[in-house]
């Protein structure tokens, strides 16, 4: 199963007609783990707890690789802890979506590991690194994801997504300089910049504008059209071309629906037929802007 196939869309498997995604087994992974850190906790065994937390020199002179991996299953059952939950599997969802589950899940992937290679880098400059856990700067990372596909979705109080992002980093931002935890504000900034860039990435140079672009594609197909028309008779075609043309308005005719559909329901509304659809019109546009 590669990359963009129409499987990579499907839900991993069916529950009594629910369908499962690889978000959702996210969320129910992370509060199996809550469950198990507060039986343990409430048995006497918290020491057991240390075991999976990621510690520098238990991963260096212990070769204890697991840490890597489980540091973000120990979380706090409280009320924020839910919220968290409740948030990834609300926008991790739509961020599956516009991905596909193969990139989604080494997106998540990739976040995991942003902690452990901050902490290595802390240890190697100051031979000093505390152990870290909790899944709150990966979950919260999925958000910003998610802002970065949607920037002008409107979110509270007519808030677009953008402002939510920026305004709840600045809230973490200042919790985290207030109690000096460094280390804490070096991870939570390193896991956002992680995503934002890694969103980029996967989503082409047009990530950073993609609402800009959107808007602005239906303009430009109907004017390239007609600036195509033209040059087309200029350079006296041949009838060939002429169907070309002709195909081409068919082309652009068919790219018009999707446009709507995005300004009405989202991207997330389209299927993969259709997304594939919207990319070769994107490539087309970009083709013509090198020619010229």
């Amino acid at each position: 199963m590669g990359y963009g196939s129409e499987h990579d869309y499907r839900p991993c498997f069916w529950i009594r007609g629910y369908p499962v995604y690889a978000t959702t087994l996210l969320v129910a992974i992370q509060v199996a783990g809550c469950i198990a850190v507060s039986l343990l906790m409430a048995a006497g065994h918290g020491a057991i707890i240390s075991f999976f937390t990621f510690s520098v020199p238990g991963l260096l002179t212990k070769f204890q690789i697991w840490r890597i991996f489980t540091y973000p299953l120990i979380n706090s059952p409280d009320l924020w802890f839910a919220l968290e939950m409740y948030l990834l599997f609300q926008f991790g969802r739509e961020v599956e979506r516009f991905l596909g589950r193969s990139r989604f899940l080494l997106f998540y992937g990739a976040l995991i590991l942003v902690a452990p290679v901050i902490l290595l880098g802390a240890w190697a400059f100051t031979g000093y690194a505390a152990p870290h856990i909790g899944s709150y700067a990966i979950n919260f990372s999925v958000f910003v994801a998610f802002a970065v596909i949607y920037p002008n979705v409107g979110m509270f109080f007519s808030l677009t997504a953008r402002w939510v992002v920026i305004i709840l980093m600045a809230v973490r931002t200042f919790q985290l300089l207030a109690v000096q935890d460094w280390q804490g504000l070096g991870v939570f900034w390193g896991v956002c910049f992680c995503a934002t860039y890694l969103m980029r990435r996967f989503c082409g140079r047009s990530s950073d504008f993609l609402s800009h672009w959107i808007r602005n594609l239906k303009n430009t197909l109907r004017n390239n059209h007609s600036a195509r028309h033209l040059k087309s008779v200029e350079k006296n075609v041949t009838p060939v071309e002429d169907d070309y043309e002709e195909e081409d308005g068919d082309f652009h005719a068919s790219i018009d629906p999707l446009l709507d559909k995005i300004a009405k329901h989202g991207i997330s509304s389209l299927t993969r037929k259709e997304k594939q659809r919207l990319e070769r019109a994107r490539e087309t546009l970009l083709d013509k802007e090198r020619k010229h």
